[in-house]
C-alpha cells in the first residue's frame, strides 16, 4: 500500500508580508516588508515617478563614498518608493496583489504572468 502526498502551494497573500504589511508599517518595524514580487510588479511605476530621486541619489554615491553623505537622498528614494506603492495599492490592489502573487509564484518570470499584467496595467496605467 503507498502513501499519496497531495501537493499544493499557495501563492504568497499580500497579507503574508507582502504589500499590505510593507505598507502598514513602512518602516518595517512589524518585519513586513515588500517582496521582490511586489518590487517587480510595480517597476514601470517607480521607474516613471521615482526617476529624480534615483538620479540625484546615484550621483551622490558617485561623488562621495561615504555612506552617510547620501543618507537624506536616500530616504527620498524610499519615501517615493512607498508612496508610489500606496498610490498604486489604494487605485488597483485586487489586479497589483494578482500579479505580484503570480510573480511569486512563477519565481518572477514576467513571461508566465502577462495576462494579470495586462489587467494590472489597464487598472493603473503610467
Amino acid at each position: 500500500m503507498g502513501i499519496a502526498v497531495a501537493s499544493t502551494i499557495a501563492p504568497r497573500s499580500a497579507s503574508a508580508g507582502g504589500l499590505a504589511d510593507a505598507l502598514d508599517n513602512p518602516a518595517g518595524h512589524t518585519g513586513g516588508a515588500a517582496t521582490s514580487a511586489v518590487l517587480f510588479a510595480i517597476h514601470k511605476h517607480l521607474q516613471a515617478k521615482c526617476v529624480k530621486p534615483n538620479e540625484a541619489f546615484m550621483a551622490c554615491k558617485k561623488k562621495d563614498q561615504d555612506p552617510a553623505a547620501c543618507l537624506e537622498l536616500g530616504a527620498k528614494c524610499t519615501g517615493c518608493m512607498i508612496d508610489v506603492m500606496k498610490e498604486l495599492s489604494e487605485k488597483c490592489p485586487t489586479s497589483l496583489n494578482k500579479y505580484a502573487e503570480c510573480l511569486d509564484y512563477r519565481t518572477n518570470k514576467f513571461i508566465k504572468c502577462r495576462e494579470e499584467q495586462a489587467e494590472f496595467e489597464k487598472q493603473c496605467p503610467l
